[in-house]
């Protein structure tokens, strides 16, 4: 689910967002629809749901209607009134937007001009667990609300630092994947935004100049390396060595048989590694799916032109493509 923070923030610093310092206790509501009270005290703003929110959603739905910049996604707080509606429910509306996240399919869209206008969302791979406590924090506050965002309106924070403030009892490897989900969002958001302004044979140039940097401002963001890799990589950058490819190797053969491999975590000394699988999706094949079926002849030749040497096509949707390799300093984790 893409449910961003305010505007599309610059990738080399991806702000979070700080509680005030000082507030009014109190309860302040507002009316929700179908009758329902959705609270904006300070206190309760507080919590999980708000900052996944933020790190898993923030390149794709602005919060703030007013921001500028092109939209790239439904506004926030449109999306959150039009499940609202359609699902008055508490419960019915969280698990309706755990099993669209999951699940992005065309007959579950609620909004279908939004689906005409920006396309279908990518499966983005985030938990059960995070996508509830984001759903529940949407249904139970105004989320862009004149007087939420006033609420929310403190400093601003990132990288790994913040990340440990956060969820200090947080795994390793569930930090790691944080940071790669948070890699491919930033990703993405920028990449749906140059298909929308350029078209896909345009954005084969934003692909070709910016990929690469914005993975390395956001292993400084993170204070973490993160890198994606590619047994058949488009960019010869992203070539992934004998210990990598050994992983997608394992990887296809438990998709081969139906199976889930999980992410696999290395610990050596003053380093850990974890492998993330990626998986293509609809959005994938423009470029990466079959010549003439999935990929338009003008994007074919933005392709030949740019990569020559291009081994990254051909791949049907959920076929694996490559994968994160997210190495984190063990100083970061103290």
């Amino acid at each position: 689910m893409c449910l961003p923070l305010g505007k599309i923030f610059s990738l080399a610093a991806i702000p979070a967002v700080l509680l005030l310092g000082s507030c009014k206790q109190g309860a302040e509501t507002e009316q929700g629809s179908k009758g329902h009270s959705s609270t904006t005290d300070f206190e309760e703003i507080a919590g999980p749901g708000l900052s996944l929110m933020e790190r898993q959603c923030a390149t794709c739905h602005k919060l703030d209607s007013e921001a500028g910049g092109p939209s790239i996604a439904p506004h926030m707080r449109e999306l959150r009134e039009v499940y609202r509606s359609a699902f008055p429910e508490r419960e019915a509306y969280v698990q309706a937007m755990v099993d669209f996240s999951q699940n992005p399919n065309r007959e579950s869209v609620l909004m279908q001009e939004s689906l005409e206008r920006y396309g279908l969302m990518p499966k983005l791979g985030v938990s059960e667990q995070d996508l509830r406590a984001i759903a529940q924090y949407l249904y139970t506050h105004d989320v862009g609300s004149k007087a939420w965002l006033e609420s929310i309106a403190g400093m601003a924070r990132g990288g790994a630092a913040s990340a440990k403030m956060e969820g200090a009892d947080k795994d390793l490897l569930e930090l790691a994947r944080d940071y790669a989900l948070g890699t491919k969002q930033a990703l993405g958001g920028r990449l749906l935004g140059a298909i929308q302004e350029y078209g896909v044979p345009g954005a084969v140039d934003f692909c070709h100049i910016e990929a690469l940097p914005i993975t390395d401002s956001m292993s400084t963001h993170y204070g973490a390396r993160i890198r994606r890799v590619s047994d058949r990589p488009r960019n010869p950058g992203n070539a992934a060595n004998a210990e990598e490819l050994a992983y997608i190797e394992a990887l296809k053969a438990a998709k081969s048989k139906g199976e889930d491999l999980p992410p696999m975590l290395q610990e050596e000394k003053g380093l850990d590694r974890a492998y993330f699988a990626i998986e293509s999706n609809d959005m994938c094949l423009k470029c990466h799916g079959q010549k003439g079926a999935d990929i338009a002849d003008e994007t074919w030749q933005s392709l030949r032109e740019r990569y020559p040497d291009d081994k990254a096509f051909g791949y049907g949707s959920g076929e694996i493509r490559g994968i994160f390799v997210v190495e984190i300093p063990q100083s970061v984790e103290e």
